[in-house]
């Protein structure tokens, strides 16, 4: 099994970034930024503008929300963790039971030779 890869404190804030910013308009994710502002670029000016009027609402939007949305993310972490830890542990148990059971299978009286 591949051991997942440590992810810097940035990436797991463009992470948490895009998974709201999904929700609110995905335009503004940051895999969709270049394509947004080539978008932007083509458009006469009266549009463009509109569209930005709409992206600093979507903008607003997602501060609004954020603090609620990092504070949840943050919880489902710890969640995730303790279960992790939890599986780890009852898979360590259920080891160690079995090594334990070979033990005493290999050493009980009645396999010595």
């Amino acid at each position: 099994m591949p051991v997942p890869q440590k992810l810097t404190p940035q990436e797991v804030q463009q992470q948490l970034f895009d998974a709201l910013m999904e929700q609110i308009e995905p335009k503004l994710m940051t895999g969709a930024r270049k394509e947004t502002a080539a978008e932007l670029a083509a458009m006469n000016p009266e549009t463009r503008a509109e569209w930005m009027r709409y992206f600093h609402s979507a903008y607003e939007e997602f501060l609004k929300r954020w603090p609620e949305f990092a504070a949840n993310a943050s919880k489902e972490v710890g969640k995730m963790g303790k279960a992790m830890v939890q599986i780890s542990g009852d898979a360590d148990a259920s080891a160690l039971k079995n090594i334990e059971k070979l033990f005493d299978d290999n050493v009980s009286p009645s396999s010595a030779a």
